[in-house]
Parts: structure tokens; C-alpha cells; sequence
């Protein structure tokens, strides 16, 4: 069953992209009934007893705006008539995230879900098969729950994500505490960084044994997302998230300015970084050196989905301090 797991993410990941284009195409015709591009009708609702075919999964990279991303998917679950469940607490003590019976993560919330006798039959793999959308701190792996499984993410600078990262475990430190911590870092191993493969690899389990195999399934994941959003680019993000689920705008939230789990205090992100002196900036750069080359494949990958939701005159090349490099 393990083996058939990896066959089944390798196969979904591989043959969406022609899938993918009529999808779009289907749209953009101006047939009133057809699908969003997610595959989802607003306020069509699934049989109670249905196991979807396919399903949308939101990959929540740490400290990449998930938490306002997955607030977002709620409201349009509920204002749509959609199934929505986020999961917490996923283990990557595990090979696969997905067995015979069950997902190995907690259900934390959930919306217009099919009723269950007890909580621990929550995770199990034939409740969650129901849902339309799900999203949280998962990996690619959770693809094997459907036939066809859609993919949805939205990521940030990494140098940015580390230190916003450090303020949200630490948040009473100071800003020199969490230069420190910045600077202690500058002189670590190159390329030991580790954030948002654990998260776009197909398992997680697997990033911790040969990094190197894992950034490459991570970066061949992402040439075949649906949607690729960036931080640097959050407007557009938004809009591109709307296109793909809700393009007649039934949930009118999608564009706001409104972020969870911003980090607070007297001291910026932007600061701690302009604080660091060339040289440490550029150790900083080798210790995220592998999170860096994923992040270019990120914006290269937010380029062909934006392109092909919103157009090419919309503005979807990032800013120049978004390129990574």
C-alpha cells in the first residue's frame, strides 16, 4: 500500500498540467455553469455520503502568511457551501502521511464536514476523502487521499521567513536578541537551513535522510501546483487565490490587507536583516543556500500560475527583492 502512496503523488503531480489548461479554458469561455478553476461550483453542495475524486490541498509553509491564507479558505467554504477541514499536529515521524486508514495529522477545525460518531474518526482517511478543501502545516504526501488532488501554496524570501520565524518562537526577545540568534546562524553549516522543503517535499519523513533528494522532489512538486502564491507579492496572490476558487467573487474577502499571526513588538523584520554586516549577510545566504534555489523555483512557478489565472497583463513577476537571489 506504501508503494502504491508514492505511485499515486508522483502520478498526480506529473499529469495535471494539460488537465489544468482546460480547466482554465472551460472558464474563461463564459459558460455559467462550468467549474472554477479548483474544480469547485460555489453553493453546490456534495452529497453527504460522497467521496470526492478530487480534492484542493493548501500546503502552509511556516511563517508564510498560511494562517491569513487558511482564514481565507473557511470564509470561502462557508459563504460557498464547500467542505473544509484544517489539519494540525502532522507527524513526519512517518514514511507516508496518508495510510490504509487514516492521515497521520489532528483535525482542527472544519466546516460543512459530514457528521461522525467520535473525534477519532475525524482523521481517518474515508472522512477526509469528503472534504473539498483541506490545508495546514501538511506535506505533498496528503495527495494520495485523492485520484486527482490539486495543489495550492503560498511562499516567502526564506531570509525573511527565518527571522520572522525566530520573533514568532521567541516573541519576547529583543531585537538583539534576535540578531543574535540571526548572526549565530550566519556561521552554521551551508545549506543546513530547512523550512519549506519539509512542506513541498513528498514526505517529510524523508528531508531529515537525504536533503539533497528532497529539495529536488520538492522543486518537481512545485512546477505542477496549481497555485504558487509570494508574501512579496500578496495582492496579487490574493487575487490569484480568487481566481482559482471563486472567480465571480461569491466571498468578497479574498483582498484585504489583514494578516494572522503577524509578528508584533518595537522591531521589524526588515531591520534585523539591514543590521547584518555584508559578510554575515552573506553566510546567512550559504546556510539558506538550498531553501534559497527552492524559493527561485517558487517564483518561477508563481510566475506560470499567475500568468495563466490572471493573464499576462496582470502584474505577475515579483518585486526584485522577491528574486531570491
Amino acid at each position: 500500500m506504501r508503494v502504491a502512496n508514492v505511485v499515486l503523488v508522483a502520478a498526480v503531480v506529473a499529469g495535471r498540467p494539460q488537465k489544468r489548461v482546460e480547466r482554465w479554458a472551460t472558464y474563461r469561455s463564459g459558460n455559467a455553469t462550468a467549474p472554477s478553476p479548483s474544480g469547485l461550483v460555489c453553493n453546490e453542495r456534495t452529497p453527504e455520503a460522497t467521496h470526492n475524486e478530487s480534492g484542493v490541498i493548501f500546503v502552509h509553509i511556516f511563517k508564510a502568511a498560511g494562517s491569513s491564507v487558511r482564514h481565507k479558505l473557511r470564509g470561502y467554504a462557508a459563504a460557498c457551501g464547500k467542505r473544509w477541514a484544517c489539519l494540525i499536529h502532522c507527524t513526519n515521524k512517518t514514511k507516508f502521511l496518508v495510510s490504509r486508514t487514516r492521515v497521520q495529522c489532528a483535525v482542527k477545525d472544519e466546516i460543512h464536514m459530514p457528521r461522525v460518531s467520535s473525534k477519532a474518526l475525524l482523521s481517518t482517511r474515508d472522512n477526509l476523502r469528503r472534504a473539498d478543501v483541506l490545508g495546514g502545516h501538511v506535506n505533498v504526501g496528503l495527495g494520495a487521499l485523492w485520484p486527482r488532488a490539486r495543489f495550492v501554496t503560498l511562499m516567502r524570501h526564506p531570509r525573511t521567513a527565518l527571522v520572522s520565524g525566530l520573533r514568532y518562537t521567541s516573541p519576547h526577545h529583543s531585537e538583539a536578541q534576535v540578531l543574535a540568534s540571526v548572526r549565530r546562524r550566519a556561521k552554521m553549516r551551508a545549506g543546513a537551513a530547512r523550512n519549506a522543503v519539509a512542506y513541498l517535499a513528498s514526505n517529510s519523513w524523508a528531508v531529515a535522510r537525504n536533503a539533497t533528494a528532497a529539495y529536488a522532489d520538492a522543486a518537481r512538486n512545485l512546477a505542477a501546483f496549481d497555485v504558487v502564491g509570494l508574501v512579496e507579492n500578496w495582492d496579487v496572490s490574493m487575487r490569484m487565490l480568487r481566481a482559482f476558487f471563486d472567480p465571480r467573487g461569491v466571498y468578497r474577502d479574498w483582498v484585504s490587507d489583514e494578516r494572522d499571526n503577524a509578528s508584533g513588538g518595537a522591531f521589524s523584520t526588515t531591520a534585523v536583516l539591514a543590521a547584518l554586516a555584508p559578510a554575515e549577510a552573506a553566510g546567512l545566504d550559504r546556510f539558506l543556500a538550498r531553501e534559497l534555489d527552492l524559493y527561485r523555483n517558487g517564483v518561477a512557478a508563481h510566475e506560470r500560475t499567475c500568468r495563466a489565472l490572471l493573464g499576462k497583463v496582470r502584474p505577475c513577476r515579483p518585486p526584485f527583492a522577491a528574486s531570491g537571489g
